[in-house]
């Protein structure tokens, strides 16, 4: 097993769950934010859960699969850049 290999992978996972992280997390309030400021969310008590879920489901749908898709589903490198003991 390369140790250069298993950095380079271990790197880009912790990478691609601090993206999913941010993005979950912060795309629903930059929406209310942004809804708030244009006026466009509702003041009625009945009417303010379905909108939060509305955004909730909608920053998910859209904030996940981006998250996800940061980095490729399987990675190549070149001969290289792993260790010579291993190449041989």
């Amino acid at each position: 097993m390369s140790k250069i290999a298993a950095k380079s992978a271990v790197l880009e996972t912790a990478l691609s769950r601090v993206a999913l992280t941010v993005m979950c997390v912060n795309s629903p309030v930059v929406v209310f934010l942004a809804l708030e400021k244009a006026g466009l969310a509702p003041t009625n008590p009945r009417f303010k859960l379905p909108y939060e879920l509305a955004v909730f489901a909608f920053a998910l749908g859209v904030a996940l699969p981006l998250s996800i898709s940061v980095f490729p589903e399987t990675k190549a490198m070149k001969v290289q850049k792993i260790e010579s003991s291993i190449t041989e």
